[in-house]
């Protein structure tokens, strides 16, 4: 199950790409945009976030944010 999570976040993160570049390429360069993109880009991006959790967790690693903790003395973290 693990390898399949995988497979389909790459292919919904390739496909989020493929949407981005047709968007460029329609309102740019044939004049006129594609008006579907933006909801289903959203859409794409929601479900990569919950895959990514899922493989996050299963590997168990996990995101944090600290950016002023980094800097500071052993005792003051």
């Amino acid at each position: 199950l693990d390898t399949a999570v995988e497979w389909l976040l790459a292919a919904l993160l390739a496909v989020l790409v493929l949407i981005g570049g047709a968007q460029i390429v329609w309102r740019f360069v044939l004049g006129s945009p594609l008006s579907w993109v933006i909801e289903v880009s959203i859409l794409l991006m929601v479900w990569a976030t919950m895959l990514a959790g899922y493989v996050g967790v299963r590997r168990n690693v996990h995101l944090s944010a600290d950016f002023t903790g980094f800097q500071a003395r052993p005792r003051v973290r």
